[in-house]
């Protein structure tokens, strides 16, 4: 969990330690189903050349919608 007052940047650290963890998560736990990478910030996510990692993004204000 990482927190961040402005739009979240994936750095390429970031973006290949999330791919680890989801490898990870697969071989652990023997799924085989699609594990999706969601992030969820308050602002929303930077657009740059790992913004394409996460198939959704989550902000503050979608969960604080009625």
């Amino acid at each position: 969990m990482k927190f961040s007052d402005s739009e979240f940047a994936l750095t390429k650290k970031l973006a290949q330690e999330i791919r680890n963890k989801r490898n990870v998560f697969i071989e652990e736990t023997g799924i085989k189903k699609t594990v999706h990478i969601v992030l969820i910030t308050p602002i929303g996510l930077k657009r740059n050349e790992y913004f394409d990692l996460a198939q959704s993004v989550v902000t503050a204000e979608d969960l604080l919608r009625e």
